[in-house]
């Protein structure tokens, strides 16, 4: 989680120094922040309380109410030294959690090296605590042989209440990992029935238990018992077995069983209810975000117990009732949260990678909300996505195949990373597909010997169209022009200093070799434009929203003597665009329609949608009479789309260049165990007419595309258009 991970980088810069024998008042039987500890985050009650596992004291962090993105955090530093190239864990005990939909709870450990440099890494945002009893968890990593601190402790993302106690560090044997193996037919087939299974439980089926269990501990447990089992007689009673403490209610068998009933306890409870999952979106993401949740709710007493789901898969036949009683201790019949502490394993181990799969897959099966306008067999890629996990040869080798899956989504905000990337470098130029040809657009400088509009031909030996071809479809998007716009410069990254030999064909016809050097940050060349906000022309004012951070009262004063005004869109804008768009209508503006899942039933059946917000913008004094051209390109996704979105509905101006990319709505990320984060777009939007906006995104009224001849002659052929249809208005 990014914003916990820096606001742990600020925290420990000013820590004391590292203690080297091992952990300070782990169990918090004295004063916190005199013997060992600091803690970090002034809405946060932390302290030491009475209420303990063991012994007289534990630690609290508490906080009923808190701004987004805050965090309470307890630390400590440790010597890493006689740690150095060893396995170590970190245990505790805890009770607690955060709020739902506000943040997580975990411990948290990294390895800080030598240089400034980072190593292992885990806050248990992939498997946050959530216990109502203690229990314990645990961290487990490797510590790099020029380790220098180890820096560890607790904390709460967001509001909620936690006790933690008896904290250990220890040195342990290095986990086992399963090396790579192909699956056989019935081992494959095991394994979708263990997905299939997993997805209706996880998310449908609403026991007490089911609501603390950790399952992604579940998830790598299940795939190393599911995976050998015989026949499908083997494969049912396994999966009963392992699902038997979490859901008791569930009914596994190889024919047809009859409809599992729920019933009442034998004995008379009080406040008999009935509880059911309801999802706004899915909740628990990487990043928590107040539009999306996962709660379990009480139905009304006249409400009829449906039937349970029924599911036949891999010739296994399983019923999972959706609607459960409950009383004041819980759901009945009475369940178990399975006791399975997991540790930040690497996907090195093919259980994990195979887990990770089995995850992912049904958080898009059951919530992606796009499956209705986007073309793609969705069980078929759970059948290649775990076939290729199980055969991958390491983390890095799967990041590709979780990309690969992500990519058949189509989705634009779809992505995976990894967070142990190396840093990645860029070469001194920026290329663009144009005329189905990849182009140099823009160079750091000549002495390379390369300049801009050289066509390139081959990249290290091989033809430029076929590497950039491959980088494209490990792209999610819902838009070609999307995929190539993330592509085209992301696919030239690699190791700082290191070499690019590239074959170009200039303007004269002629071929020549170039060798680059990957030297720069990514960002840190720019397309040539304008000025950010300047007169272009007399009378004709250019704002590039993607560059300009304020739109001052003085700005305004100015574009409202404009005779013309041009609004450059070709990428992502900054917040100033909020501030320009109410001066651009003489009526109240809003955004387009802006949808949430409202989920109930696994597979997309009777799923509704819910509004969630939407930008209604009063009309702002001065305003701004002057013809306007916007200016748009493929890059333009999200934030930018809800811009274009309103300046097409309400035909603001003409819009000249390419359609945009084809995906709005806000994202709802979520880790994977081994360091994964997967990012997805968890909401519907519609245009403002109701009609569908992923995957056709806004299109120019006035369609102009770049050459090889213009980018030659150093003209912004875009932007040139825009001039052309305001001089007639001067």
């Amino acid at each position: 989680m990014p914003r916990v991970f820096h606001a742990l980088l600020g925290l420990l810069a000013a820590a004391t120094t590292a203690h080297a024998q091992g952990i300070r008042n782990p169990g918090f039987e004295d004063a916190l922040t005199a013997v060992g500890w600091n803690a970090s985050g002034a809405a946060y009650t932390i302290a030491v309380t009475d209420t303990a596992h063991r012994g007289a004291r534990a630690l609290l962090i508490s906080a009923p109410v808190v701004t987004p993105g805050s965090t309470g955090v307890v630390s400590q530093m440790v010597d890493a030294t006689p740690y150095r190239g060893k396995w170590i864990r970190l245990r505790g005990y805890a009770r607690g959690q955060a709020n739902p939909g506000t943040g997580f709870l975990g411990f948290w450990l990294r390895v800080d090296r030598a240089n400034q440099q980072h190593g292992f890494f885990d806050n248990m945002n992939d498997r946050p605590i959530a216990a109502a009893d203690w229990q314990l968890f645990e961290i487990i990593g490797k510590v790099d042989d020029d380790a220098e601190r180890l820096a560890l402790g607790m904390l709460l993302s967001g509001s909620g209440r936690a006790l933690i106690d008896d904290l250990t560090l220890d040195t342990i044997a290095a986990p086992i990992r399963e090396a790579p193996r192909a699956l056989s037919e019935r081992g494959l087939q095991n394994l979708i029935a263990f997905a299939r299974v997993f997805g209706y439980v996880r998310y449908f089926h609403p026991s007490s238990a089911g609501a603390i269990t950790n399952w992604n501990a579940l998830a790598a447990e299940g795939v190393r018992q599911v995976e050998r089992a015989r026949d499908s007689a083997d494969l049912a009673k396994t999966l009963a077995k392992l699902f038997s403490g979490i859901a008791p209610s569930v009914v596994f068998g190889t024919s047809k069983a009859p409809a599992a009933k729920v019933q009442r306890p034998e004995q008379p409870v009080s406040k008999l209810s009935l509880v059911q999952w309801q999802h706004r979106g899915v909740g628990g993401g990487t990043i928590a975000h107040e539009r999306y949740s996962s709660t379990r709710i009480m139905l009304p007493d006249t409400v009829t117990v449906p039937p349970p789901l029924l599911l036949s898969v891999s010739g296994v036949q399983v019923q999972v009732p959706s609607v459960l009683y409950s009383d004041s201790v819980g759901t009945w019949p009475r369940s178990m949260a399975a006791v399975l502490p997991m540790a930040s394993v690497s996907a090195d181990d093919r259980a994990v990678r195979l887990a990770d799969v089995i995850i992912a897959w049904n958080i898009f099966q059951h919530f992606y909300p796009y499956f209705d306008v986007v073309a793609v067999d969705w069980p078929a890629v759970l059948s290649s996505a775990l076939s290729q996990a199980a055969t991958d040869k390491d983390a890095q080798g799967f990041l590709l195949t979780l990309r690969r899956m992500v990519a058949a989504l189509k989705d634009g905000h779809g992505s995976v990373q990894l967070s142990r990337m190396p840093s990645s470098w860029a070469p001194p130029v920026l290329l663009t597909e144009i005329e189905k040809k990849l182009v140099v657009t823009t160079v750091a400088s000549t002495e390379h010997g390369i300049k801009v509009g050289d066509v390139v031909n081959t990249i290290d030996g091989r033809a430029a169209a076929d590497t950039f071809a491959a980088a494209v479809a490990l792209r999610s998007s819902a838009t070609p022009q999307w995929a190539k716009a993330v592509a085209v410069n992301g696919f030239l990254l690699g190791e700082r200093d290191s070499q690019l030999k590239v074959n170009v064909t200039g303007s004269n016809g002629m071929a020549r070799d170039v060798v680059l050097r990957r030297t720069l940050r990514p960002g840190t060349l720019s397309e040539a434009r304008p000025s950010e906000f300047t007169e272009i022309q007399p009378g004709i004012f250019y704002v590039d929203l993607t560059r300009v951070k304020d739109i001052s009262p003085a700005a305004i004063g100015q574009l409202s003597g404009a005779r013309g005004i041009i609004i450059d869109m070709r990428g992502y804008p900054t917040g100033a665009a909020m501030k320009l768009l109410p001066h651009l209508s003489e009526q109240r503006i809003q955004s387009a329609h802006w949808l949430i899942p409202l989920v109930t039933r696994p597979d997309h059946v009777d799923t509704t949608y819910v509004r969630s917000g939407r930008w209604d913008l009063a009309p702002q004094a001065p305003y701004l009479r002057a013809p306007k051209v916007i200016l748009t390109d493929g890059r333009a996704i999200s934030y930018a789309e809800s811009i274009m979105g309103i300046v097409e509905a309400y035909k603001l101006g003409d819009i000249v260049g390419e359609p945009t990319a084809g995906t709005n709505g806000n994202i709802n990320p979520f880790a994977l165990p081994g360091g994964y984060t997967v990012f997805w777009t968890g909401m519907r939007v519609i245009k403002h007419d109701g009609s569908q906006h992923h995957g056709i995104g806004i299109k120019p009224t006035v369609p102009v595309s770049r050459t090889i001849s213009g980018v030659r002659a150093g003209k912004d052929e875009q932007l040139e258009r825009a001039l052309q249809l305001l001089r007639p208005s001067l």
